[in-house]
């Protein structure tokens, strides 16, 4: 149905997966892309279903000073108050200076008042503790990141 210009799919009552056989012999409709050949136009699919697909596919992520950030949750991992910009920066808890390495393990999230008065000391020896133990980020299925505000036909595909 068509409401101010757009196409309201929010009615759909069935949803069904066809096979490319009856896939193109379906009409195209004002609201879908198409691929013309030189005898016909085929509705482009939103979704494409595989019934011998075994594994959802993972976005995993890289060390990175925006992962640090998002893995942290904006938090310093020494005093667990919120931080900004500004205020936070990332902390090596065993300095590189004292051969710390750049990994998930060794980085976290600290304001940057307490970073600087830890300097290259163990947080023992700063006097710190870790609200929690630092670890890498695990990768998670591509389905949670697919907007489907803006892809309404996956929201029958995906439970948030």
């Amino acid at each position: 149905m068509k409401q101010d210009g757009y196409f309201d799919f929010s009615e759909i009552e069935n949803v069904e997966a066809l096979p490319w056989e009856e896939w193109i012999s379906l009409p195209v409709r004002d609201c879908d892309l198409f691929i013309s050949t030189c005898k016909l136009k085929i509705r482009v699919p939103s979704v494409i279903v595989s019934s011998r697909y075994s594994e959802m596919p993972k976005k995993t992520f890289k060390l990175s000073l925006r992962n640090i950030w998002l893995r942290d949750n904006g938090i310093c991992q020494y005093t667990g108050k919120k931080v900004d910009k500004e205020t936070g920066n990332v902390d090596h808890i065993f300095s590189k200076s004292r051969g710390g390495k750049n990994t998930w393990e060794n980085m976290v999230l600290c304001h940057k008042d307490i970073n600087s008065k830890k300097g290259s000391k163990t947080p023992e020896e700063a006097g710190l503790k870790l609200i929690r133990h630092p670890k890498e980020l695990a990768p998670i299925p591509y389905s949670q990141i697919i907007d489907t505000n803006n892809h309404t036909d996956w929201k029958f595909f995906i439970k948030k």
